[in-house]
């Protein structure tokens, strides 16, 4: 089965130390893969990496997303795959969602920027995302679930086990027993 996401020998330094060595690993669709290691070992770094969301980063190494190389992409071309393509659950959920906005809002914000949809789709959309998942605040881990079952990516990366837990519930339930629809996870557990 060729791999949805493939990364080979990623690499990621700060003020010329190496904090990540030749990492690799593959999803196929429909897979999920968990980073483990020690607090601190580079685990989220590696996660966060492959769309360059780690600044003064030096990284090295291929990423390949459906055979395109997310390293070697320009900023234009990887705001394209950030969201569609390639979602993100950030390890810390306070920072995950701004408090200022609802959770429907920026949800439909994502749906209008990503997708192109109209206001009004946007918003039934919003409603279908949150209709399985009990959410009060932007920081429950229902907020990221509804987020992610909007947004539809082909691979999600999760800065937290935990997270990634809280989100298989609600997706399963929609997509049937096991989350079929989101093609591969990253789970970066601590």
């Amino acid at each position: 089965m060729t791999p949805l996401l493939d990364v080979r020998d990623l690499e990621v330094g700060f003020n010329g130390r190496a904090v990540v060595h030749r990492i690799s690993f593959a999803i196929a669709e429909g897979e999920k893969l968990a980073l483990v290691g020690e607090s601190g070992s580079g685990k989220t770094v590696s996660a966060l990496s492959l769309l360059r969301l780690v600044q003064n980063a030096r990284v090295g190494g291929s990423a390949r997303l459906q055979g395109r190389d997310l390293l070697a992409l320009s900023e234009r071309e990887l705001r394209g795959v950030r969201g569609d393509h390639v979602a993100v659950i950030f390890q810390e959920p306070m920072t995950a969602l701004n408090p200022l906005y609802t959770v429907g809002e920026q949800i439909a914000e994502v749906l209008q920027l990503k997708r192109g949809l109209a206001s009004e789709a946007a918003r039934a959309a919003v409603l279908a995302s949150l209709s399985s998942v009990d959410v009060v605040t932007v920081f429950e881990p229902g907020a990221a679930a509804a987020l992610a079952r909007a947004i539809r990516p082909d691979v999600l990366l999760c800065a937290d086990a935990c997270e990634a837990e809280g989100l298989s519930a609600p997706l399963a339930q929609e997509w049937g027993g096991e989350v079929k629809r989101l093609s591969a996870a990253v789970a970066v557990a601590e």
